[in-house]
């Protein structure tokens, strides 16, 4: 996953010097020193200006840089996993191998175990209907039942008349079932999974298994199906292995293997990807919203303070000073020459 790890939109990340920019400026827009170094000496700045509390003092700025940062990552599109094809389990195809070795005839289950593998055959079908099966008989060798077809009916008839005695040579040959199941699944050109029925797989066998085999063990303890070893055997080359049950549920467990191996296949050949950037969309919510409480307010830039003109000021109180003062002398004299 972390191999696969890219952004869809690479050139978005270049926008990532935005957040530090706007936090630096907000930072500059709020040093009080800065604002006041030209209008205040400098022995005296440091005693008049009042700094705000920094342990109580919030920090929108931080909190809009943080948020555009995880807005940007978003818009970049950061992916690792593949986009799989829609409708998996309606395309998915599916080889079923069937064990016909002497041991298959065993009745430890009722009523055999061959039989018990027959009527599970008959389960898948009907729980793939319009997908495409095809059906594998093996023993001491291997040999091609139906090819991969959609048509259950005519599975169904092959698959009831399947008997350990039919084959012609007695054994297990595990690998040649699954070398004959990947070469149907090759010609075809589709991803599929090889599911075998079986009551063991030899240690010979071992390297012929890989993920995309699902086994369904038929048979007990009790009659010499050793499932412990068959697990860690299977477990070694990733194969999920199941044991066969009385109702629907392995049935069920065979239909989620078939889906999850044919998406991972299909997913690893696809070039669409999945966007990931659509959940940092809760977060950027989440953080955003805290932008709407009262003062919290983002200067990037501010006006430094200016004092007037000593021109202006000294005009103006010249002005003043006129307006105030008393009649002259001259003038006295005169209203009262006027009025005597």
């Amino acid at each position: 996953m972390i191999a696969d790890f890219h952004f869809l939109r690479p050139w978005w990340l270049l926008a990532l010097f935005v957040p530090p920019l706007v936090a630096w400026l907000a930072s500059r827009s709020e040093d009080l020193h800065e604002r006041w170094k030209s209008l205040i000496a400098p022995h005296l700045l440091h005693n008049l200006i009042v700094e705000p509390d920094a342990k109580t003092h919030a920090r929108p700025s931080l909190l809009l840089a943080a948020v555009l940062a995880l807005a940007i990552l978003g818009v970049a599109g950061p992916t690792w996993q593949r986009e799989p094809p829609p409708f998996v389990s309606d395309t998915a195809s599916l080889v079923i191998a069937v064990d016909l070795s002497r041991t298959m005839d065993e009745r430890d289950v009722s009523p055999s175990r061959i039989e018990r593998a027959k009527l599970k055959i008959r389960d898948i079908l009907a729980s793939r209907s319009g997908a495409r099966t095809a059906v594998i008989a093996y023993a001491g060798t291997a040999h091609l039942v139906v090819p991969l077809t959609n048509d259950t009916d005519l599975i169904a008839s092959y698959t009831d008349a399947l008997a350990t005695r039919v084959m012609p040579k007695p054994g297990k040959d595990t690998t040649a079932a699954l070398k004959l199941a990947t070469t149907l699944m090759s010609a075809d050109g589709t991803a599929g999974t090889v599911l075998l029925l079986t009551d063991g797989v030899e240690a010979a066998a071992e390297q012929a298994l890989n993920g995309s085999t699902v086994i369904l063990t038929f048979g007990t303890a009790e009659g010499g199906v050793d499932l412990e070893a068959l697990k860690n055997l299977a477990a070694s080359r990733g194969s999920p292995v199941a044991t066969a049950t009385d109702d629907n549920a392995d049935i069920r467990w065979v239909s989620r293997e078939v889906a999850t191996n044919f998406a991972a296949a299909s997913a690893s050949s696809s070039d669409r990807w999945r966007d990931m950037g659509w959940y940092l969309v809760f977060p950027v919510a989440l953080f955003f919203a805290l932008t709407f409480r009262r003062g919290w307010v983002v200067k990037v830039a501010t006006e430094h303070p200016r004092p007037r003109r000593a021109r202006t000021l000294r005009s103006s109180g010249f002005s003043a000073r006129r307006s105030r003062r008393r009649p002259t002398p001259r003038a006295s004299r005169s209203c009262r020459t006027r009025f005597s």
